[in-house]
This record gives structure tokens, sequence and C-alpha cells, in this order.
């Protein structure tokens, strides 16, 4: 990342802390009390629905919120707050669920975070290896292991 901002001409001074340190809360921990000009972390999720309540208005660490909330970039648009609001309020028959590619859309313009990657659900099995599914909602890949079986009932 350093050498490829540096083709662009964006010299960095790189800091590498702890993941406590990093992490702390603020105002005294750099990423939630939101003293840093960039930073690259990582957060995760568990479900299909993109997460775009992690950048409403009021998710930004604050004093107010007890430096509590995953809007570390202090990103506020009030489009994408009700957009992501009555979306994430919808079920996927609804017509308001289409409110997803809405906030996405108004996300990919203003482009408060640079998302690097996609965490991936990755699993393997044995051939004679039967009752498994890897369901990408869910975040245990044993959550249903009273189904399992192998053997030669299992092969195709």
């Amino acid at each position: 990342m350093i050498q490829s901002l540096g083709q662009c001409g964006i010299g960095v001074d790189t800091v590498f802390q702890d993941a406590a340190q990093f992490y702390a809360q603020g105002p005294a921990g750099p990423l939630f009390g939101r003293q840093f000009d960039l930073a690259a972390y990582s957060f995760g999720g568990n479900s299909l629905e993109p997460q775009c309540g992690w950048f409403t208005t009021p998710q930004i660490p604050n004093e107010k919120n007890q430096w509590v909330g995953t809007n570390v970039t202090g990103y506020s648009n009030p489009t994408f707050d009700a957009d992501c609001a009555q979306a994430s309020q919808s079920l996927s028959s609804d017509p308001t669920y289409n409110l997803h590619q809405e906030a996405q859309a108004v996300f990919a313009t203003d482009l408060p975070a640079v998302p690097l990657y996609q965490r991936l659900k990755v699993a393997a099995t044995r051939p004679d290896f039967c009752g498994f599914t890897l369901d990408p909602s869910s975040p245990a890949s044993l959550e249903t292991i009273e189904t399992f079986d192998y053997g030669e009932a299992c092969l195709p």
C-alpha cells in the first residue's frame, strides 16, 4: 500500500501499533478516537446485507456516545443515513429493501472509506463427507454439525 501511494505522489509515514493500542476506545485510541489521517484496519461482518449501518452519522465515535461507534471515518450524509435506515428495517421481499443498493451508490460516490478486500469464508471436506453446508450468513461453520456424516453413503 505504501509503495502504491508513493507512485501516486502521496508520502506516508507509517506507524504500526498492536491491536490493543490501535483499537483502544476513544478519545485516546487512534482509530476510535479518530486521531489519524489514513488508517488501514480490519472490520468483518456476518451478514449477506451490506453493512451500511457502520457508516451512518450516529455511528461516529464521539464524546456524546462515549466513543462507541463504527464510523471512524466521520462520514455523514443524510441521504445515505435515510436509505440505510429504511433498508435495514426491510425484508428482502419488501420494495424498500432495494434501498441497500441506493445506499451503496451514495457510498460509492462519496467514498468515505476504501474497502480493500472482503473476508472470504472457506471450508474443505473430503469426497465421502456429506451434510456440510457453508452458510455465508452464519458466524459458525459447524452450526449444523449434527447433520454431518461420512462414508460410502455420502459418495455421489
